[in-house]
């Protein structure tokens, strides 16, 4: 028997269910020890008035099996908005089931609808499933970039430097 998948987009009221799944990414990708994230800082952030990032949950029989959760830059080339999908994550026992690419295909209507050129995210190189997945769907993967990321002594280093 199908199991009929709902996808909606998170409220407040679902913070609980943000956080566990935020919990079982970072457990999952063997990042628990780095992870700082608290309902409450959750909450401000997502659900205050400047908000900065968006999350969509993937639903089965009314149980939340997966989410989303996506953001925006902006391409000056395009001048227009790119949807950055910063996560995306399904429970175990629920994948294979069609629930990531319901959420794709509804981030895909979200990009659309917010004039969006793009989707971009990125994939770590030993998740060989969400790779497949990816290259399933048609996306393209960027060989010609890298990704960087500045964080703690080297962010701090950088901002207290006089301009």
């Amino acid at each position: 028997m199908v199991k009929a998948i709902k996808i909606k987009r998170a409220e407040r009221a679902d913070i609980p269910i943000i956080f566990n799944f935020i919990k079982q990414l970072a457990e999952h990708g063997k990042l628990s020890n780095q992870m700082v994230a608290t309902e409450e800082v959750l909450e401000k952030r997502l659900f205050s008035s400047k908000v900065y990032a968006e999350v969509i949950l993937g639903y089965i029989d009314q149980k939340p099996v997966g989410f989303a959760m996506y953001s925006y830059s902006f391409s000056t080339l395009y001048a227009k908005p790119i949807l950055y999908l910063v996560n995306i994550f399904v429970e175990p026992d629920y994948r294979h089931q069609g629930i990531a690419n319901k959420l794709l295909v509804n981030l895909a209507q979200i990009a659309k609808e917010q004039q969006c050129c793009r989707i971009e995210w990125s994939a770590q190189e030993w998740n060989s499933t969400a790779i497949k997945f990816y290259n399933k769907i048609g996306a393209e993967e960027l060989s010609d970039w890298r990704i960087y990321r500045m964080s703690d002594g080297c962010l701090d280093a950088l901002a207290n430097q006089q301009s």
